[in-house]
């Protein structure tokens, strides 16, 4: 039995260590996401008043 019991402390520590790394790389790949996501946003808006500009230069001539 307490053969059993010394290996699930490596074990337990090597699946603890994975499933931070797991975590940590999830939440980088999400702040990614987040910072690609505001600057496709940021881009669309600038698309978007660079349409209405030319709309109201059209109209003008």
């Amino acid at each position: 039995m307490t053969l059993l019991l010394s290996y699930w402390k490596p074990l337990l520590a090597g699946l603890l260590l994975f499933l931070s790394a797991a975590g940590g790389w999830h939440e980088g790949m999400a702040r990614m996401d987040a910072q690609w996501q505001a600057r496709w946003d940021q881009h669309a808006k600038q698309d978007q008043e660079a349409a209405v500009a030319f709309e109201a230069r059209e109209r003008a001539n």
